[in-house]
């Protein structure tokens, strides 16, 4: 009797909440290797390319040069972009179809000229963690460039073995890695910038990455990163990319929060201010998720930056 040749099943692309994507990935999961940084693993790919963006890369360059362009140059009471020393912002992580054109905002304003490592911090989405998680391999790919960019595996190694913090920082393996799009969908933005800022240097030349994986964190939690990671905010060579969706409203997540009346408005934040004011109250991204139950996926991250803003009162500007 012929033997039945053996059955290949297609997943769908990128949508975990399907039930067998969702077990093909529990499955990788449990069949990692040890919580340590593999300097002859792979570089990450870029599994959400060719879906959540382009994974062509004439293609890509094209919509990035065109979404940064339709941002002005200069803005009415900030001045000519990108805003010098402003090398902390607060950007989307949806689909470029809708999170690019947004994106291109934080992202022009962003000031690299002095970066030599950047921070890339984003929620999780499909791993439970309670504290943060830096990555086991050693550079991410993006479409741009055959070559990858650079993750900082020294510094990463040494915040791995940071006791200060309870709980400690722990590592996502490369099947959580690759799942997690939050911090994947910054990638394109942040290379196309370091190409354009430094377009004779290889992507091995880069200021390098220090991804962080940030999970259902409690308070404390929050406030005990936000004072391990503040001397490197106070660093003026360390630059700051929070990956955040402040709102998923509609039926699909279950959130269709109305304010029943016109807020008063926050007092504005200077663009330039000598000293950053120390809240006495809850942050306003605590306040509102807690309120009205929202769904903002980088809360958790958004919470450790203002505390690290907190903790050390710098000099300089922001751009969020």
């Amino acid at each position: 009797m012929a033997q039945t040749p053996p059955t290949t099943v297609r997943l769908p692309r990128l949508f975990i909440t399907n039930s067998a994507h969702q077990a093909c990935y529990q499955r990788a999961i449990s069949n990692t290797t040890s919580p340590t940084i593999q300097s002859r693993m792979p570089s990450r790919e870029a599994t959400h390319a060719g879906s959540w963006y382009s994974d062509h890369e004439p293609t890509l360059s094209s919509q990035l040069e065109k979404w940064l362009a339709q941002v002005p140059d200069e803005l009415p009471g900030i001045g000519r972009l990108p805003i010098a020393g402003a090398r902390v912002i607060i950007a989307p992580h949806a689909g470029y179809a809708y999170s690019g054109p947004c994106a291109a905002w934080a992202y022009k304003a962003l000031d690299l000229s002095k970066a030599k490592r950047i921070f890339l911090l984003g929620p999780s989405h499909h791993h439970h963690l309670s504290t943060l998680a830096l990555p086991q391999l050693t550079s991410y790919k993006t479409p741009l460039s055959p070559d990858p960019l650079p993750l900082d595996t020294d510094l990463i190694t040494h915040l791995l073995s940071t006791t200060s913090t309870n709980p400690h920082f722990t590592t996502m393996s490369p099947p959580v890695d690759s799942a997690e799009h939050s911090l994947e969908l910054h990638l394109p933005y942040i290379h196309h910038l370091l190409r354009t800022l430094y377009p004779t240097r290889a992507p091995a030349a880069y200021p390098r990455l220090v991804p962080m994986m940030v999970g259902s964190t409690s308070p404390a939690t929050e406030a005990a990163f936000g004072a391990l990671l503040a001397p490197y905010l106070a660093d003026d060579t360390n630059a700051f990319v929070v990956s955040s969706d402040f709102c998923h409203w509609g039926l699909r997540f279950g959130y269709t929060y109305y304010v029943p009346g016109a807020p008063v408005p926050a007092p504005a934040l200077p663009i330039s201010y000598p000293k950053l004011p120390v809240p006495a109250a809850p942050s306003t991204t605590t306040t509102t998720t807690t309120t009205t139950r929202g769904t903002a996926t980088g809360a958790a991250e958004a919470r450790a930056a203002s505390t690290r803003v907190r903790w050390r009162r710098i000099q300089g500007r922001s751009a969020c």
